[in-house]
């Protein structure tokens, strides 16, 4: 395998090819971020007279936050830097959280019977019980998801490939345990025609979208929609560098990469929102947050 001379300053051309996030977003698209924000939240909001309402249309978006002191235009203006939070409807947090006990050690906490349970609202079953301190994640395929987000980041600030292919790698897996997390929900109403997939009987992926989504939805993915296009030919490039063939190189110029990178947000995360519509779901802030991530450009022109 060629590697570098020893010595050879690689830094200046580093510095020279960096790539980063557009400072802003469109006006536009400020906008649509916040409403879609508005229609996804998840948690109870009240009108002047504190009765529980949900928010329809624009209309009732822009009059909801004229009734807590914001107008729609001005916070778009604001929300055009894509580090801004949306007030009032964007969840901060994470799905995965820490556990921190105060017991001192792991048989402090065991002597004490002191724990954490996740349980299946579904099943009544406990999927998950935590003694001591550690970290749950108690949505699998968001905690994916925020994981891919994590790695796109990284392959921006370290222009890499190699974050990038992660990045791609841990969103399709998201896609993938969301669908079977459907499945799941299915298979519990419908005991007499599960949908399984395990090490006997293996699914693949396109029959999970021709086949399952109808069968749980009545519906279709609209495969003409560039978040389709864009996602296989994102999984067609994490198939090729991580699948298939270990051995084949990983790069290619910092054009490449922004490319790539910018067709993440409809590959990978307009397509999941895709996939939360036909289910009828709210889709998650993350997931909201990575659609509206600004392009991706190089720095300067040496290319």
């Amino acid at each position: 395998m060629p590697c570098p001379s020893p010595g050879r300053d690689f830094s200046k051309n580093y510095m020279e090819n960096q790539i980063k996030y557009k400072n802003k977003i469109s006006l536009n698209q400020a906008k649509k971020k916040i409403i879609a924000h508005a229609f996804s939240v998840n948690y109870p909001i009240f009108d002047k007279n504190y009765n529980s309402i949900k928010l329809k249309n624009v209309e009732d978006v822009s009059n909801y936050l004229k009734q807590n002191n914001y107008d729609l235009e001005s916070l778009a203006e604001k929300c055009r830097d894509y580090t801004e939070r949306v007030p009032l409807f964007e969840n901060l947090l994470s799905t995965t959280w820490q556990v921190i006990s105060s017991f001192k050690n792991a048989d402090d906490a065991t002597n004490k019977n002191g724990s954490i349970s996740l349980v299946n609202e579904s099943t009544g079953k406990t999927e998950l019980e935590i003694k001591s301190n550690g970290e749950f994640a108690f949505s699998p395929y968001q905690s994916k998801f925020e994981k891919a987000v994590k790695y796109l980041n990284m392959a921006v600030n370290n222009a890499s490939f190699e974050d990038f292919l992660t990045a791609i790698t841990s969103g399709i897996s998201s896609i993938e345990t969301y669908l079977n997390y459907r499945a799941g929900l299915y298979n519990n109403l419908h005991s007499n025609e599960k949908l399984i997939d395990n090490q006997l009987i293996k699914v693949r992926f396109e029959d999970k979208i021709d086949w399952w989504i109808p069968k749980m939805t009545n519906k279709k993915i609209d495969k003409s929609a560039d978040s389709w296009r864009h996602f296989k030919e994102l999984k067609n490039k994490r198939d090729k560098l991580d699948q298939h063939n270990h051995n084949i190189p990983i790069g290619g110029t910092y054009v490449d990469l922004c490319q790539l990178i910018n067709k993440f947000r409809s590959g990978i995360a307009q397509f999941i929102n895709d996939l939360h519509v036909i289910f009828n779901e709210k889709t998650p802030t993350c997931v909201i947050n990575a659609i509206y991530m600004p392009d991706v450009e190089i720095i300067n022109n040496n290319k």
